[in-house]
């Protein structure tokens, strides 16, 4: 989702420099989630109707010594059955149009559309200040757990729930962040991703200092996996909405590397406008 984000924000700029999130971008990618809805809705509505007519013919069965009887009861059920069904199956389509035909992005149950952009926009108006940082404070970027993998060469990788902020990367023992293990500034620090292992498909990144000084207790870097692809994307976004970039360097002579970088972007404004409307979306 994350690179279709991408697509319709470029989509929407072309040539130009967009300063602020597109609406319209936003618009794109939603609408095609509500697409999705009309197919499983309409199965949905396929899977109870046999369902009914497999409990009518069940029903039927304490009449059978009537058997015209029993056949009359089950031809007037089910044809009243199949009348809802294909009126039921009208009015998801009819709301699936209607979703799609508009969005109310003011109603009481969306996230706040208006009230985050706003919020964007003062934050991109602010964006070449240096006092940016100050102004956002220690607000929570993200939360969720993560795999450190260097914290211990006996047990190799250890969960923790990590609290991402604009000022610092914390990590806890567990989701009820009682008990801090550790909380690293995020001045100065820059991201790398990791190549996975012979025998481990996880994805992984790691944190370090471009001086080359230590990180965490006496690591250069501080690795970091997700369950799957899409949380280390949403992860590696998010550092750069707290001004953690990746590491400007790239291997020179692998051009699909190179390439496979440049699709994904590095560029803090693009991802922070993904981001935004990635949070929306989910």
């Amino acid at each position: 989702m994350r690179r279709e984000i991408q697509i319709a924000i470029r989509n929407i700029h072309g040539i130009r420099v967009g300063l602020f999130t597109p609406d319209m971008a936003f618009e794109a990618i939603v609408k095609k989630q509500i697409e999705r809805l009309k197919e499983p809705s309409l199965k949905c509505v396929d899977l109870v109707v046999n369902e009914l007519a497999s409990v009518v013919r069940q029903c039927a069965q304490c009449v059978a010594r009537y058997p015209r009887l029993r056949d009359e009861i089950e031809r007037i059920v089910t044809t009243n059955m199949r009348e809802k069904e294909q009126s039921a199956k009208y009015h998801i389509s009819m709301l699936v149009d209607y979703e799609l035909a508009y969005m109310n992005t003011n109603h009481e149950d969306f996230i706040g559309f208006s009230k985050q952009l706003f919020d964007f926009y003062s934050a991109e108006a602010k964006a070449s200040s240096t006092s940016q940082k100050k102004n956002l404070g220690n607000q929570v970027i993200r939360k969720g757990w993560l795999s450190v993998h260097n914290i211990s060469f006996v047990r190799g990788s250890k969960d923790c729930w990590f609290v991402l902020t604009s000022d610092s990367l914390s990590w806890y023992k567990d989701d009820e962040e009682k008990e801090k293990k550790y909380m690293l500034p995020l001045d100065g620090i820059k991201l790398r991703d990791l190549e996975a292992g012979f025998m481990s498909k996880q994805h992984k990144f790691a944190l370090f200092y471009p001086d080359g000084k230590n990180i965490y207790k006496d690591y250069k870097q501080l690795e970091l996996s997700a369950s799957n692809l899409d949380e280390v994307d949403a992860w590696k976004a998010s550092f750069l909405r707290a001004g953690v970039y990746p590491e400007k360097e790239k291997p020179a002579g692998d051009n699909e590397t190179v390439t496979e970088i440049e699709e994904t972007s590095v560029d803090p404004q693009l991802e922070r406008q993904v981001e935004t409307i990635r949070n929306l979306v989910d």
